[in-house]
C-alpha cells in the first residue's frame, strides 16, 4: 500500500515567484517507481518527480494541484492543494457608526476583495467577539437585541492565504440608548412623573440630549432627566427625547403622559392599627380640591356615610374607631366630582 504521510498545502504567491509542492509518502512490501503531477485533473508532461517546481508563476498557472503515486502493484492520489496569485486585501464595505436602543438589533456589515477564503474577526473594545470564515468576501456581525453593554468601539481585522496575519480593515463606533420604561404613563393631577435617558457610548464621544413636548422642543430640558414636578392639563401630551453623538441621532420611541379620569382617581390608604381609645388614623391622598366620602360597613355588604370632607391640601388624615360593639370594622374612600 502507500499512504501520503504529509498532504499538499494550499500556496498563494506574488506574480512572477517560485512555487512548489512535494509530496512525502510512505510504502509497504512495494517501491513507488512513478509520480504523475496533474493540474486541473489533467497530467502534466514530464511532471514525474516527488518535487513538481513552477516557475515564474502568471495566472495561467493558478488552480488544483495533485499527484498520482504509483508503486508495482498499487498507486494513490493525494487531494488537490491549490497554487493562487496574491491578490490585494482590498476593503468595499467598511462598518458603520451606529445608534440604536436597548432591545433592539445591531448589524454591522463589511465587504473585500482578495484571495477566499477569508477571515473576519471581530472585536468590541479590544476583545475579540467573533470569527467567521467567508468565501465570497461579505460577512456581518449581528445581535438580535442589545443592552447597553454592546456600546463601543467595534474594530475588523481581515485573514486569508495571503495575509495569514490579518489587516486591520476599519473600526466602528456603536451607541446604545435606554429610554423610558414604557410608552404609556397615567398619574393623578398634581403627581410627579419622572423620564430618563441613559446613553452608553466609547468615553471619548460626549452625548447630547434635547426633549420635545408635542413635537416641539422643551427650552432648557437637554438633561438625561425630564422631571414634571406637578402634572396638570397643560402639560399631559406626548413627550420625545433626541440623543446626539456627533453625526449620530437617535429619538426614543414617544412617552404619552396622561391624567386618571376623575371618576377613577385612586386614593391611597395607608395600612394601620386599632389604637387603644384612638381608633385606626387612615392618610389620603388624592387631588387638590376633591371631596371625598368615607363609609362604614361590618359585613361589606351594607355601608353607612361615616364621615366626608375636602384633601384641601391634596391630603387628609382622618381618624375613625371601632365599630360599636366589635372589634374590627370596613371602611371605603370615595371621591366626589
Amino acid at each position: 500500500y502507500v499512504t501520503v504521510v504529509s498532504p499538499l498545502t494550499n500556496q498563494v504567491v506574488s506574480q512572477g515567484s517560485n512555487a512548489s509542492f512535494r509530496v512525502s509518502y510512505t510504502s509497504y512490501a512495494s517501491l513507488v517507481h512513478k509520480y504523475q503531477w496533474r493540474f486541473n485533473g489533467v497530467d502534466l508532461l514530464g511532471a514525474t518527480n516527488a518535487t513538481l517546481s513552477i516557475t515564474n508563476v502568471q495566472a495561467v498557472n493558478e488552480g488544483a494541484y495533485s499527484v498520482q503515486v504509483y508503486t508495482t502493484n498499487t498507486s494513490l492520489v493525494t487531494p488537490p492543494a491549490t497554487l493562487a496569485l496574491r491578490q490585494p486585501l482590498t476593503l468595499l464595505q467598511s462598518p458603520s457608526n451606529q445608534i440604536t436602543g436597548v432591545g433592539q438589533p445591531l448589524k454591522l456589515e463589511a465587504a473585500a476583495t482578495g484571495n477566499m477564503p477569508m477571515g473576519f474577526l471581530w472585536s468590541r473594545n479590544g476583545q475579540l467577539v467573533s470569527a467567521n470564515s467567508s468565501m465570497d468576501g461579505t460577512n456581518a456581525l449581528s445581535l438580535a437585541a442589545v443592552d447597553t453593554n454592546a456600546a463601543g468601539v467595534y474594530s475588523l481585522v481581515i485573514t486569508n492565504g495571503a495575509f495569514p496575519s490579518g489587516i486591520a480593515m476599519g473600526t466602528s463606533v456603536v451607541v446604545v440608548v435606554e429610554g423610558p420604561a414604557t410608552n404609556k404613563i397615567q398619574v393623578a393631577g398634581g403627581q410627579p412623573v419622572n423620564l430618563s435617558l441613559a446613553v452608553a457610548s466609547p468615553t471619548n464621544l460626549v452625548p447630547s440630549i434635547q426633549w420635545f413636548f408635542q413635537g416641539g422642543l422643551l427650552e432648557g430640558a437637554t438633561n438625561n432627566q425630564l422631571l414634571i414636578s406637578s402634572v396638570s392639563a397643560s402639560n399631559t401630551g406626548s413627550y420625545m427625547g433626541v440623543v446626539t453623538v456627533t453625526n449620530l441621532v437617535y429619538s426614543n420611541a414617544p412617552v404619552t403622559v396622561s391624567l386618571v379620569p376623575a371618576n377613577t382617581v385612586p386614593v391611597l390608604i395607608s395600612p394601620g392599627l386599632w389604637q387603644s381609645g384612638q381608633g385606626l388614623t387612615l392618610q389620603l391622598s388624592g387631588p387638590v380640591g376633591r371631596s371625598f366620602f368615607i363609609d362604614s360597613s361590618s359585613n361589606l355588604t351594607n355601608w353607612n356615610l361615616f364621615t366626608n370632607g375636602t384633601l384641601s391640601a391634596g391630603s387628609a388624615v382622618v381618624i375613625v374607631p371601632p365599630l360599636a360593639g366589635s372589634n374590627h370594622g370596613f371602611y371605603r374612600v370615595r371621591l366626589g366630582d
